[in-house]
């Protein structure tokens, strides 16, 4: 009952971004807590942003679970420097993986299209047909 209550204290509880950062950087269970607060605030945002953009669900989870990952690396690496809020530099980094995913998505779509509409071998279907007809022929009359 005590853990319950204390995760919700923490859920409720505002945290610097400079002081996620000291518990991202530092690593360990700090920065699982860190990563699990970032999430809380921002996921429903940033899933709701893809979602509104053509982009399903399981879609959006990925591009937030990425966008994560890229911003844990860039806090390690030292290329966040805190210019900007954490809320607006993983927005940016989900918003990016987002887009990058869409472009191919819509790249396959109009090459799908494009074979669709491609004039069919007709030559080769003759060809074929012509050949699986005389094969059912030569056996029928085998029968």
């Amino acid at each position: 009952m005590f853990e319950s209550i204390r995760v919700l204290m923490f859920e409720s509880k505002q945290i610097s971004d400079k002081k996620l950062i000291e518990m991202i950087k530092k690593g360990d269970q700090r920065m699982n807590k860190a990563i699990e607060h970032i999430l809380t605030q921002q996921s429903e945002k940033i899933e709701g942003y893809i979602m509104r953009q053509s982009g399903s669900k399981e879609e959006a989870e990925d591009a937030l679970y990425e966008g994560i990952s890229a911003f844990i690396i860039n806090i390690r690496e030292g290329k966040f420097n805190g210019e900007s809020t954490i809320n607006t530099y993983l927005t940016a980094i989900c918003k990016g993986i987002w887009f990058k995913k869409f472009k191919r998505m819509m790249v396959h779509k109009k090459w799908e299209a494009a074979e669709l509409d491609k004039p069919q071998n007709l030559y080769e279907e003759n060809v074929i047909t012509k050949e699986l007809a005389a094969g059912l022929d030569t056996l029928m009359t085998n029968l």
